[in-house]
Parts: C-alpha cells; sequence; structure tokens
C-alpha cells in the first residue's frame, strides 16, 4: 500500500507539472496518526517555494480516495499528510488472504533468525504456560520460515533448580 500511495502522489505531482522529489510514506508509530503518514508537503516545500501546509491541501484536493479505501486525509503538524483507512481496506485483506493461499509467502532469503524458546521447568508443577510457551516459539519459528527467513531453533531443556 505505500507503493501505491507514494505512486499515486507522483501522479499528482505530474499533473501540477511539479518537478519530481525525494519523500517517504511509512506506518506512523502512532495509530492516531493514521495508516499511513508523508513527508511529501515537508520535502517539496523549499523546492516549490510554498508553504508545507498549501501544498499538502493541493495533494489532499488531488487525491482519490475511493481507489485506496480512505476514509479520511489530514494535514498533521507542520505538513505531514495523514491517510486513515475504512473498514473496506481491511474486509479486503482478508478477502485476498482466503483467496490467496500463498499470500504472505517470500522467497528464501540469506536472513538467518534464530528464536529461542523455554520449555517447562521439570523441577516444578506444570501449568498451561509451559505448554504455550513451546506452542507460540514454534508458531513464530513457522511464520518466520513461511516469510522466507531461515531460522535456527533453540528450545531450552530449564533442569535449572532441586
Amino acid at each position: 500500500m505505500e507503493n501505491k500511495i507514494h505512486q499515486e502522489i507522483n501522479k499528482i505531482f505530474d499533473k501540477l507539472n511539479w518537478p519530481k522529489i525525494n519523500f517517504h510514506v511509512v506506518k506512523p508509530t502512532n495509530i492516531e496518526f493514521g495508516e499511513y503518514t508523508s513527508n511529501v508537503a515537508l520535502s517539496a516545500s523549499k523546492t516549490l517555494s510554498t508553504k508545507p501546509q498549501e501544498i499538502a491541501q493541493k495533494i489532499i484536493d488531488n487525491f482519490d480516495n475511493t481507489k485506496f479505501n480512505i476514509k479520511e486525509i489530514k494535514i498533521m503538524g507542520p505538513g505531514f499528510i495523514n491517510f486513515y483507512f475504512d473498514n473496506n481496506y481491511y474486509s479486503s485483506i482478508v478477502k485476498e488472504i482466503f483467496q490467496n493461499p500463498e499470500f504472505g509467502k517470500q522467497p528464501k532469503n540469506n536472513k538467518v533468525i534464530n528464536n529461542e524458546y523455554v520449555s517447562a521447568n521439570p523441577t516444578g508443577f506444570l501449568h498451561v504456560a509451559h505448554a504455550r510457551g513451546a506452542v507460540i516459539g514454534d508458531s513464530i519459528s513457522n511464520i518466520l520460515e513461511y516469510a522466507g527467513y531461515k531460522v535456527l531453533r533453540e528450545y531450552y531443556i530449564n533442569d535449572i533448580g532441586s
């Protein structure tokens, strides 16, 4: 989705005869700032000799919200553009996951991840959390392998105790 928003903004720049610039579309660290945010107006302000808020407003006015299931686009702070998606966006992702059995699968890469998880302590009482640790650790390893990583699994035997 980041690439699609980036491409749409580049089309707006072409439409407005603005020069191409480098900018980012990223997921914000705080969900209050939407699903994606962009620094495009801030990056373009010097090149266009215009206030970032004015550039942001022109981008918003020319952005096709319906193409991406965007509920709202807001200008925040000094000129960041924040994109908020409607529920159709999320349901379309779920639909895509069910229709594509290979969804999320990535080709193998050279990155190695060491996943360590701990067994039950044989010197103490067993409870549900001991099984949970093994299941979660193994599941995370499976997900990472599906995503293309080489996973080293280390299942420690916790036999320290009296």
